[in-house]
């Protein structure tokens, strides 16, 4: 972002550098920043060379919560429109999900509270991933020093955390983390005897590429010290398997992983897989084509209990950003539901 800034400031007249200094806002969710710059390139003479310009404008307007003027904006992209196409499509479908959000969105649940927790558990940066064991919650949290960078300032890392009781997160003993890598997403398979979580570089200044791994126990029921890696099958080459959520489908009567990757042979960006335990292995991961998109689709979460998946996408029709979805798992899939407010909001 600061090199667009820095070279706007001096060529102001040139719309092709707000237009990159918009979007790069808009990559670090600095989202009111980048709706005001493409406010200034969609009012510029030369527009017209800035197709996209609208459709961003529609998307950041959405988060806002401002959704007839998302409508708007999404109409001023289709009228550029020359033919149909993917984004002509998914501004249509967003049209219809501002329609929805305005007019149609469920009424807020009263049966479900939405409570903040408090600086025990939350820090001014982000935590992620919570997972409730008993009176245990497992979460990972992006504040952690990445002691050897050479990037300058230093980038942070994530790590696993517990919390007794919703008391003061600690890191997972025995040196379950690993030194100088995001380690992060923590399941742990209903026998109780794997710990399954993601393990990430950084391949770039800002992008990671992530493995998972997991830990067995020893004869004294603690964590191995030597994380293993998933099969090759899981952790493809070159390409990312992160996020994994392990549960027992009730229909297979077997444990079946979730996790999320961009590998070969998905429908969109990130997608959902499965793979399903079969005695000491795990077969050949499938694509769930049932709730995938070509945006991304993540953090899937399966709840043994209701036999239901949760996951989060930012393609399909929502209140804005990465709203919260379910599915059930039956014999076969059934029909993928918003979980609206509170749950769900524009951002």
């Amino acid at each position: 972002y600061s090199y667009y800034f820095n070279a706007g400031q001096k060529a102001p007249e040139e719309i092709r550098l707000w237009y990159k200094q918009a979007d790069a806002a808009r990559n670090f969710n600095a989202y009111e920043l980048a709706e005001d710059l493409f406010e200034k390139v969609v009012a510029a003479d030369t527009a017209q060379r800035f197709p996209l310009a609208w459709f961003r404008l529609g998307q950041l307007r959405k988060v806002a919560g401002n959704y007839s003027e998302a409508i708007a904006a999404f109409s001023s992209f289709l009228a550029a429109q020359p033919e149909s196409n993917y984004l002509s499509l998914w501004a249509k479908e967003e049209i219809e999900a501002c329609k929805w959000a305005l007019s149609a969105a469920p009424p807020e649940d009263q049966t479900i509270r939405v409570e903040h927790l408090d600086k025990r558990i939350n820090t001014r940066y982000s935590e992620f991933g919570p997972l409730p064991l008993g009176d245990t919650l497992y979460y990972s949290s992006y504040r952690y020093e990445f002691s050897e960078d050479k990037h300058r300032p230093k980038r942070k890392l994530s790590k696993v955390l517990m919390s007794k009781k919703l008391g003061r997160g600690r890191l997972v003993p025995r040196g379950f983390n690993i030194a100088d890598k995001h380690t992060a997403h923590a399941t742990i398979s209903p026998d109780g005897q794997r710990f399954y979580f993601t393990v990430c570089e950084y391949v770039s200044d800002s992008d990671i590429r992530c493995q998972i791994y997991y830990r067995e126990k020893d004869r004294r029921g603690r964590w191995k010290r030597e994380p293993k890696p998933m099969e090759s099958n899981i952790n493809v080459p070159g390409y990312t398997a992160t996020q994994p959520s392990i549960g027992f489908d009730s229909v297979l009567q077997k444990q079946v992983l979730y996790f999320v990757s961009d590998r070969p042979g998905g429908k969109g960006k990130l997608d959902i897989w499965y793979t399903v335990l079969e005695e000491d292995k795990f077969a050949e991961p499938v694509n769930l084509e049932k709730v995938n998109t070509p945006e991304n689709e993540i953090t899937p979460f399966f709840d043994d209990r209701q036999q239901l998946l949760y996951f989060s996408s930012d393609r399909h029709p929502g209140l804005g950003g990465y709203d919260i979805f379910r599915i059930e798992k039956a014999e076969n899939w059934g029909n993928i539901e918003n979980l609206g407010p509170p749950v769900n909001s524009s951002f």
